[in-house]
């Protein structure tokens, strides 16, 4: 669910990260706590961060958990006063019956198809192509 691949980009003298991630996984919120624990690691110092918890802590919170009624009365108080839908720019129905959908299929270069590997995943030669700097 989460997967980095990691390469030096040599033309630039730098290393260059490609994170992927699933969005289960990628809310914004922990994608900021991840990425500013990453530049602590950067920063050589990934000591002073605190211990993780036991994952069976996680496990135990999740299995336990609270009542549904716990959940409703949360979800009460925060969004109580909210009395109709919250449309981006009151629009409802964006994609109709998706008849004005158009797609876009691109064939990549036969070159760089050859350097993907056929399970898919992604591999550090082509890492190289995105370039996505993990500098500031």
């Amino acid at each position: 669910m989460l997967q980095f691949a990691i390469a030096h980009d040599p033309e630039r003298d730098r290393w260059v990260l490609l994170q992927r991630l699933h969005h289960l996984v990628g809310d914004h919120s922990t994608l900021d706590v991840l990425l500013s624990e990453l530049y602590v690691f950067l920063a050589g110092e990934g000591h002073t961060l605190g211990l993780l918890p036991p994952f069976r802590n996680l496990v135990a919170q999740v299995r336990l958990g609270v009542s549904a009624e716990e959940h409703e009365r949360f979800f009460r108080e925060m969004l109580g006063e909210v009395s109709e839908p919250t449309l981006p720019f009151g629009l409802s129905d964006v994609h109709q019956d998706g008849g004005d959908i158009d797609e876009l299929r691109r064939m990549l270069p036969q070159e760089l198809n050859d350097r993907l590997p056929s399970s898919g995943r992604c591999c550090l030669d082509v890492c190289k192509e995105v370039k996505v700097p993990i500098d500031r």
